[in-house]
């Protein structure tokens, strides 16, 4: 099936339907991220490396209204799954623009009111690539208004959250450290704190930071790369993390206030973010209008993610990268009680992972700075960067 668009390429999708399989995450992501110059335009050409926050500050205000470009070329949908989830579902693809032809994912509305969050998780990564690409950020490939579909570029890859728990199973290093190992971990946490910082710097907001959206990419070279020390074998892969599902994201311009956040995951939110769901429903809205205020509730009034909620989960994530599972996975309906109370390392510290996060040890000194009930009481992500590259250092040294 074709749809034309007079002012840009033709999306040309196939019928064939896709399994039915559930396969997180919702976002896929690339490898080699294609010639962003492709989707020429006047938005993106204004961006550039060395804008100034007034520059990138206007740039993010324009990228609120701007009409995301539309992939160059053709694009063909398999009946591959990649994933599926509450507002989307993901199949695998190709994007042929007549000189090259590249594996894509492309990411499809589930119900009607995905339309808008798709648009604007569109419009947040159109932004983003406009910059230039960054190695742990899922690259934008353009999006079809006729059909709300996203288009990034595609590579397998297992989740952090399958590659913690597979270090997990095939456990090699001592068990005060984490699972993985002290230097891939502290690795992994010094370039995400990098990704996050450099988000924080164009002023995008996540909102919905977790292990399942964290891809780690094999990659066979690179700098500052996860080597293959985790399986002894100094010919394997190299590994890097990389961010994606950016629904719940949102930019940070001064008088904007965002809409209520399209999802979250409950063991991996800050506390005042989880405020937010449990004084709202738990299912999606079935139209704009019911998006804009719950029980009666302006949108206004409730809390929105912010960078130091970001920050928290950030934390989270890496302290269940460390011990190769959820924090409070076990506790059902029942984890939004400690999760509320914001001190995960103590919880930790009860169970049978506490030798990981021991009071002098690297995982609690590197990650108590990010948690905390209250998001005034936590250090910034550039602090984390800082740190984590420290501890890098002194890791090094020995």
């Amino acid at each position: 099936m074709a749809t034309q668009d007079r002012a840009r390429p033709a999306l040309t999708v196939t019928t064939a339907s896709p399994p039915q399989n559930d396969t997180p995450p919702w976002t896929p992501i690339g490898v080699v991220p294609s010639d962003w110059n492709l989707l020429s335009s006047s938005f993106t050409s204004r961006a550039t490396a060395t804008s100034t926050e007034d520059q990138l500050t206007h740039i993010r205000r324009q990228a609120l209204f701007a009409v995301p470009a539309a992939p160059h070329g053709v694009c063909t949908l398999s009946s591959t799954s990649l994933g599926a989830g509450a507002w989307a579902s993901v199949v695998s693809g190709t994007l042929d623009n007549g000189a090259t032809k590249s594996l894509v994912a492309i990411k499809k509305p589930t119900t009607a009111a995905s339309n808008e969050i798709l648009l604007s998780e569109a419009k947040i990564l159109s932004y983003i690539t406009s910059l230039g690409a960054h190695d742990s950020l899922v690259s934008f490939h353009g999006y079809n208004p006729a059909t709300s579909e996203v288009v990034m570029s595609l590579v397998p890859g297992l989740t952090l959250r399958d590659y913690s728990r597979q270090c997990k199973s095939d456990r090699r290093f001592p068990r005060t450290e984490p699972v993985m190992g002290l230097r891939p971990w502290l690795t992994i946490a010094e370039q995400l704190a990098g990704a996050f910082t450099y988000l924080k710097e164009i002023g995008v907001v996540h909102g919905d930071v977790t292990w399942n959206n964290v891809i780690m990419r094999e990659d066979g070279n690179g700098d500052n790369r996860i080597d293959s020390e985790v399986n002894n074998d100094k010919s394997g892969p190299t590994l890097t993390p990389v961010i994606i599902d950016f629904s719940s994201a949102h930019l940070s311009v001064p008088g904007y206030r965002p809409p209520a956040i399209s999802a979250t995951t409950t063991n991996f939110v800050a506390p005042e973010v989880l405020e937010a769901h449990l004084r709202g429903p738990i299912t999606p809205p079935l139209s704009p209008a019911d998006a804009t205020t719950k029980h009666g509730q302006n949108h206004e009034a409730w809390p929105i993610p912010t960078f130091a909620s970001d920050l928290y989960g950030l934390g989270m994530t890496l302290l269940s990268a460390a011990i190769g599972g959820e924090v409070y996975g076990n506790l059902g309906r029942y984890a939004a009680i400690y999760v509320r109370q914001g001190a995960p390392l103590d919880w930790v510290r009860n169970g049978d992972m506490a030798v990981v996060v021991g009071v002098r040890g690297t995982v609690t000194k590197t990650l108590r700075g990010c948690f905390g009930s209250k998001a005034e009481g936590r250090m910034e992500v550039e602090g984390l960067k800082t740190l984590v590259g420290e501890m890098m250092e002194g890791f090094e040294k020995k």
